[in-house]
C-alpha cells in the first residue's frame, strides 16, 4: 500500500487520521493511517511516517462589528432665571411701596401712615403713564388737568383722589434695582418728596407704561 502516485507527505505540515489498517508482510504486522491534510491532501502513510499530535479543528470566527448603540445626551441644564431680573409691573410697585413705607417710617416730624397699595388708583396711573408717553405733562393745553377726567371716569374724584407724580425710568438691571432708582431720583424733587412722604396720603397706586423702545413712564397716584 502506498500514500499516493506521484504525492509525498510534508513534514511541516499536519495531516488528521481518519482510518487506520493493519497489513501483514511476510509474518510482521504494519500499521497504516489514512491522513487528510488541511487543503484536502489524502492518502495511506505508514505509522513510522506518523508522529501523534493533538487536532484543533478549524473554526472560522466571524468578527461582528460592535453596534453603534445610541447614548441619550444628558440633557441640558436650563439656565435659571431670576424673576427679579425680569421686568414686573406688580413687582416693581411693590418694591417702590415698600422703599416709601420704609422712609415714611424714619419721619419723626410727623406721624405718616403706611401707603396701601390701592388697585383703582393704580388703573388710573396706568392710564396716565400711557398718556405720557405722548405728552409729558400734568396738563392739557388749557391747563386742565389730564388725570381729573380719568379719575372722573373711576369714580374717586370727588371721594379720596389726592394728588400726582410722574417721571420717567428704564429698567435697570431687577425689579428691585429699578426701584431704588426711581426712589433715589424723587427725592432729588422736593415736591414730588414731600407728595410722597405727606403722612395725609394712605394710599398709592404706582402706574406704568413701557414704550416699544423700553422707556418707563410711571404715573404714582396718591390718596386719602
Amino acid at each position: 500500500m502506498v500514500f499516493g502516485k506521484g504525492t509525498s507527505l510534508s513534514s511541516k505540515k499536519n495531516y488528521k487520521a481518519t482510518q487506520k489498517r493493519y497489513v501483514y508482510k511476510k509474518g510482521k504486522r504494519h500499521t497504516y493511517y489514512y491522513v487528510t491534510s488541511s487543503k484536502g491532501v489524502k492518502g495511506w502513510v505508514n505509522s513510522s511516517l506518523v508522529k501523534a499530535g493533538s487536532y484543533k479543528k478549524t473554526t472560522k470566527t466571524v468578527t461582528s462589528k460592535p453596534k453603534a448603540t445610541t447614548t441619550n445626551k444628558p440633557v441640558k441644564a436650563t439656565k435659571s432665571v431670576n424673576p427679579d431680573k425680569t421686568y414686573n409691573a406688580t413687582t416693581l410697585a411693590n418694591d417702590v411701596i415698600k422703599e416709601l413705607n420704609d422712609a415714611r417710617a424714619q419721619i419723626t416730624t410727623i406721624y405718616a401712615q403706611p401707603l396701601i397699595y390701592d388697585a383703582t388708583l393704580t388703573q388710573i396711573g396706568n392710564e396716565r403713564a400711557k398718556q405720557l408717553a405722548a405728552d409729558f405733562s400734568h396738563n392739557d393745553s388749557n391747563g386742565n388737568a389730564y388725570v381729573e377726567a380719568v379719575a372722573k371716569k373711576y369714580g374717586i374724584w370727588d371721594t379720596y383722589y389726592g394728588t400726582e407724580d410722574i417721571g420717567t425710568s428704564g429698567f435697570i438691571g431687577s425689579n428691585q434695582q429699578t426701584a431704588d432708582s426711581i426712589i433715589k431720583t424723587v427725592k432729588t424733587y422736593e415736591g414730588h418728596w414731600a407728595d410722597l412722604t405727606n403722612g395725609g396720603y394712605n394710599k398709592i397706586g404706582v402706574g406704568q407704561y413701557v414704550t416699544p423702545e423700553r422707556t418707563m413712564y410711571l404715573a404714582i397716584e396718591l390718596g386719602y
